[in-house]
């Protein structure tokens, strides 16, 4: 454990961990009711390939995703990431995520973030910032059981990128983007595409 992490910290309320780790600069564990926890500074490892890009580059994710049919809720408590990408790839069975406590202030790549997380229902976007992200493309990609989330304090002045940000959401029936700057954004494409369920912007 680093200085700034103790075993305690990690523990669920529900007893001890049943894994733990480090990925990156970071600390995770999960304990017997399927909770994640994510605790320090810096950013995670690319520690499992899960696939290739269009462009036949290969793509990382987590060492935590190697348990994500595991995890069924997380709390992240982290400062000086810069990167979120592919953060909770494939947890089909985790249903809210909490971030109060975390600085995501400087984070650029929010990319595939909750990707194929179907049984997400709750986001506590607390303390939450975007301000410095460029790339919210497949965010909510395919979190089909999602039916409300409070994105009112995203700030997107530097975003380049939303295309496929709610793609497949089917269960959301509404979205505050009032604070959504698209001056900068090139590419929104299939940014809802089979949201069927929603009916206001």
């Amino acid at each position: 454990w680093s200085s700034d992490v103790c075993s305690s910290d990690l523990e669920g309320e529900t007893g001890y961990i049943v894994k733990t780790s480090k990925s990156g600069s970071l600390y995770w564990s999960i304990n017997p009711s399927g909770k994640l926890s994510i605790r320090g500074k810096g950013n995670y490892g690319d520690d499992v390939a899960i696939g290739t890009s269009t462009l036949g580059v290969t793509q990382y994710a987590p060492a935590w995703t190697e348990y994500a049919d595991e995890i069924t809720e997380a709390e992240v408590m982290v400062t000086g990431i810069t990167t979120l990408k592919n953060m909770f790839y494939k947890c089909s069975n985790m249903k809210n995520v909490s971030f109060a406590g975390s600085d995501t202030s400087k984070v650029t790549t929010m990319y595939e973030l909750f990707y194929l997380c179907s049984a997400l229902e709750q986001v506590d976007f607390t303390d939450f910032s975007t301000d410095s992200c460029s790339d919210l493309g497949a965010m909510f990609y395919g979190c089909e059981s999602l039916k409300n989330v409070d994105v009112s304090g995203f700030s997107t002045a530097k975003a380049v990128s939303m295309q496929f940000m709610f793609y497949y959401c089917g269960k959301l029936k509404g979205l505050d983007l009032s604070s959504f700057d698209t001056t900068n954004v090139q590419y929104m494409n299939y940014m809802f595409c089979d949201s069927v369920s929603l009916a206001e912007l």
